[in-house]
């Protein structure tokens, strides 16, 4: 992977692989970025939140409401995004 574009990016990228809560369930910090030219040269992230114990009575029975695995989109809510900042500025060194 390449150098990032913007330290806004740059910052997430530090922090995946790292433990959060939501909801008091444990998630991992998954992120993935790629660059792209058109129509500008522009980095596009993405960060989601994966749910570490897939075998938890709460994520089954979430899975069998949505029919699948899930994830959770980080940057799709500005309040869940602020609450994950928080939590993982926490754990810095």
């Amino acid at each position: 992977m390449s150098e990032p574009i913007n330290s806004y990016n740059a910052w997430w990228l530090r922090q995946n692989g790292k433990k959060v809560k939501i909801d008091g369930l444990s998630h991992r910090i998954q992120v993935q970025t790629y660059h792209a030219i058109y129509p500008y040269k522009h980095e596009v992230i993405s960060v989601y939140a994966e749910p570490v114990n897939k075998r938890s009575a709460y994520y089954l029975r979430e899975r069998k409401k949505l029919g699948d695995d899930w994830s959770t989109d980080v940057l799709g809510s500005p309040a869940l995004e602020r609450e994950l900042r928080i939590q993982l500025r926490g754990k810095e060194e």
